[in-house]
């Protein structure tokens, strides 16, 4: 059987509304942190130095603004100090303007306008290449520390287009084009 007839008769792995972002994907139990830090340790390490800033987030601090006080730089595990485990078991920063009614509450060296590689491909795309792309993150067994990663290393967005081998070698240029220094 050709591999188009199994894309053809796999079942729909996506079945929610085409999200605009891929960076929290709540009904995958996914979210992404990759653009919140960088030299990013082991699993193991992220995992307890997100515990801990959600201990200091929760247990220290009687507002996100006092909290944002402390969240200027890098831990050394390389991520930023403000992101957190959210209660509905997402990742992310509670400074965010998604978190907070449209205010941004991040301060200090917070890269607000950074895009990852997968993020600018992905909101280029019309709604059947990001079912695919979010089919394709569903089949990739992916935790939310390996999604990050996968996502802030281009990993994800390049096995996405070996997938569709026509058009992988034609966007490895605009993957990397648009770097950010």
């Amino acid at each position: 059987m050709s591999s188009d007839k199994n894309k053809q008769n796999a079942p729909r792995l996506w079945k929610w509304t085409i999200p605009d972002a891929i960076c929290q994907l709540p009904e995958l139990h996914l979210s992404c942190f990759g653009c919140c830090g960088y030299d990013y340790a082991s699993e193991d390490k992220l995992k307890k130095q997100i515990e801990t800033n959600t201990f200091r987030f929760n247990k220290m601090y009687n507002s996100k603004e006092a909290f944002a006080e402390t969240t200027i730089g890098v831990t050394e595990v390389g991520v930023c100090k403000a992101v957190i485990n959210f209660e509905d078991g997402t990742v992310g920063c509670p400074l965010h303007p998604k978190k907070n009614d449209g205010k941004d509450l991040r301060t200090g060296d917070c890269l607000r306008n950074y895009e990852c590689n997968a993020l600018r491909q992905y909101k280029g795309w019309g709604k059947p290449r990001k079912r695919a792309f979010l089919e394709h993150v569903a089949r990739g067994n992916f935790n939310t520390y390996t999604y990050a990663m996968a996502n802030a290393n281009s990993t994800l967005i390049m096995s996405f287009f070996d997938a569709e081998p026509e058009t992988f070698a034609s966007k490895l240029k605009d993957i990397f084009s648009g770097d950010k220094e």
